[in-house]
């Protein structure tokens, strides 16, 4: 920021739509629970909306300059791992790691934007009731 004047506002969404094939394993402990490992590609349709001040002294537009909706394909891994364990009768206990990594390919007039990263790191952990 060059202490000119507050930042530029800028709202992105992303909407991602598709299919995607995977496969998941899970192995049991006779005292250490359950682990489960799952591995998925997808390829998708993606649909990004921009909301911003575009650079307008940029000689080429940046990818952060685009503004409206951009519609593009998608393609990426997804990999998460969970460990659960019985704490009392049908509660569980539970603590799980996904990590989602999509790459996307744009073209917007005539400009071409490659290998657009979108990483998303889940961790989370928490209690269950099996019925």
């Amino acid at each position: 920021m060059d202490g000119g004047g507050p930042a530029p506002v800028r709202e992105e969404s992303y909407k991602h739509e598709g299919p995607f094939v995977g496969v998941s394993y899970a192995k049991k402990f006779e005292r250490a629970g359950r682990l489960t490992l799952s591995l998925a590609y997808a390829d998708l349709d993606a649909t990004n909306t921009f909301v911003g001040d575009a650079d307008d002294d940029a000689e080429v537009p940046e990818f952060d300059d685009l503004t409206g909706t951009v519609k593009g394909n998608s393609t990426g891994l997804s990999f998460g791992v969970r460990w659960s364990i019985p704490v009392s009768g049908n509660l569980l206990y539970y603590v799980s790691y996904r990590l989602n990594d999509y790459a996307q390919d744009l073209t917007v007039d005539g400009n071409r934007y490659d290998d657009i990263d979108e990483t998303i790191t889940y961790l989370t952990t928490g209690l269950f009731f099996v019925f």
